[in-house]
Protein backbone atom coordinates (compact mmCIF):
# COMPACT_ATOMS: atom_id res chain seq x y z
CA UNK A 1 0.00 0.00 0.00
CA UNK A 2 1.63 3.16 -0.86
CA UNK A 3 1.19 5.48 1.94
CA UNK A 4 2.32 8.70 0.19
CA UNK A 5 -0.95 9.37 -1.37
CA UNK A 6 -2.25 9.52 1.66
CA UNK A 7 0.74 11.48 3.94
CA UNK A 8 1.32 14.89 2.29
CA UNK A 9 4.25 15.71 4.92
CA UNK A 10 7.71 15.08 4.98
CA UNK A 11 7.56 12.70 8.39
CA UNK A 12 7.18 8.97 8.53
CA UNK A 13 4.34 7.44 9.96
CA UNK A 14 3.46 4.80 13.12
CA UNK A 15 1.60 1.67 12.56
CA UNK A 16 -1.79 1.73 13.32
CA UNK A 17 -2.65 -1.89 12.67
CA UNK A 18 -1.50 -3.24 16.07
CA UNK A 19 -3.91 -3.57 19.13
CA UNK A 20 -1.72 -1.36 20.86
CA UNK A 21 -2.28 1.43 18.64
CA UNK A 22 -3.31 4.15 21.14
CA UNK A 23 0.08 4.57 22.44
CA UNK A 24 1.02 5.83 18.85
CA UNK A 25 0.02 9.57 19.73
CA UNK A 26 2.26 9.58 22.68
CA UNK A 27 4.96 8.56 20.75
CA UNK A 28 4.31 10.97 18.10
CA UNK A 29 3.99 13.77 20.93
CA UNK A 30 7.62 12.62 22.38
CA UNK A 31 9.31 12.66 19.26
CA UNK A 32 8.27 16.15 18.84
CA UNK A 33 9.49 17.24 22.12
CA UNK A 34 13.44 18.38 20.93
CA UNK A 35 15.32 17.92 24.16
CA UNK A 36 13.45 14.50 24.54
CA UNK A 37 14.40 13.13 21.65
CA UNK A 38 17.49 14.07 21.60
CA UNK A 39 18.72 12.80 25.16
CA UNK A 40 16.70 9.47 23.91
CA UNK A 41 18.64 9.24 20.82
CA UNK A 42 21.63 9.57 22.14
CA UNK A 43 21.25 6.89 24.79
CA UNK A 44 23.12 3.29 24.51
CA UNK A 45 22.96 0.55 27.02
CA UNK A 46 22.93 -3.42 26.28
CA UNK A 47 19.66 -4.24 28.35
CA UNK A 48 17.74 -6.96 26.53
CA UNK A 49 14.33 -5.22 27.39
CA UNK A 50 15.09 -1.13 28.07
CA UNK A 51 12.42 0.64 27.15
CA UNK A 52 15.25 3.90 25.96
CA UNK A 53 16.91 1.80 23.31
CA UNK A 54 13.85 0.53 22.07
CA UNK A 55 12.35 4.07 22.12
CA UNK A 56 15.74 5.33 20.90
CA UNK A 57 15.34 3.00 17.74
CA UNK A 58 12.15 3.95 17.13
CA UNK A 59 12.94 7.65 17.03
CA UNK A 60 15.67 6.62 14.43
CA UNK A 61 13.19 5.14 12.70
CA UNK A 62 11.11 8.25 12.13
CA UNK A 63 14.10 10.48 11.54
CA UNK A 64 14.92 8.35 8.69
CA UNK A 65 12.34 7.60 6.98
CA UNK A 66 10.67 8.48 4.26
CA UNK A 67 6.87 9.90 3.67
CA UNK A 68 5.84 6.16 2.76
CA UNK A 69 7.33 4.74 5.38
CA UNK A 70 5.12 2.97 8.16
CA UNK A 71 7.26 2.47 11.84
CA UNK A 72 6.23 0.02 13.87
CA UNK A 73 6.70 -0.11 17.66
CA UNK A 74 6.33 -3.25 18.19
CA UNK A 75 9.75 -3.92 19.65
CA UNK A 76 9.21 -0.93 22.00
CA UNK A 77 5.82 -2.69 23.11
CA UNK A 78 7.26 -5.82 23.53
CA UNK A 79 9.85 -4.77 26.03
CA UNK A 80 6.88 -2.55 27.65
CA UNK A 81 5.40 -6.02 28.34
CA UNK A 82 8.88 -7.20 30.59
CA UNK A 83 7.83 -4.79 32.80
CA UNK A 84 5.15 -6.38 35.72
CA UNK A 85 3.14 -3.22 36.28
CA UNK A 86 2.72 -2.97 33.03
CA UNK A 87 1.61 -6.13 32.06
CA UNK A 88 -0.92 -6.03 35.02
CA UNK A 89 -2.64 -3.08 33.36
CA UNK A 90 -2.56 -4.98 29.92
CA UNK A 91 -0.13 -2.42 28.35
Amino acid sequence: FDFHAHNTTCFAGLENGMRNCYVNPLLQALYFVPWFRAETLKHICHNEFCLTCELSFLFHMLRIGATSTVCQASNLLRSLKQIREAAALGL
